[in-house]
């Protein structure tokens, strides 16, 4: 594959990456997760610039086992939360 050919399908890859519909935190269900692979986007709300990106082999462990269950003070996202929010209650609501 040559350059061009990379960047027309990085182009395509960041085109279907922004047209995803955004779900809020609240409204995710585990279910609702797939267990396949992809990148993942976590915004502030009322925020355009991500708080936070990740790729990962599976979406359902890593969003909602590790973001939304997991250990916050172990978790990059988690210590991200804290520097925006400084609040244990603002960070929960998220």
């Amino acid at each position: 594959m040559n350059y061009q050919e990379r960047i027309e399908r990085l182009s395509d890859i960041l085109r279907r990456f922004l047209e995803v519909k955004q779900i809020k935190m609240a409204e995710l269900s585990r279910i609702s997760i797939p267990e396949s692979p992809g990148i993942y986007a976590i915004y502030a709300p009322s925020n355009q610039k991500p708080l936070y990106i990740g790729t990962t082999n599976n979406l359902r462990r890593r969003v909602y086992t590790n973001h939304l269950r997991g250990n916050r003070e172990a978790s990059t996202l988690g210590r991200k939360l804290f520097k925006k929010f400084k609040d244990e209650g603002k960070i929960t609501s998220f």
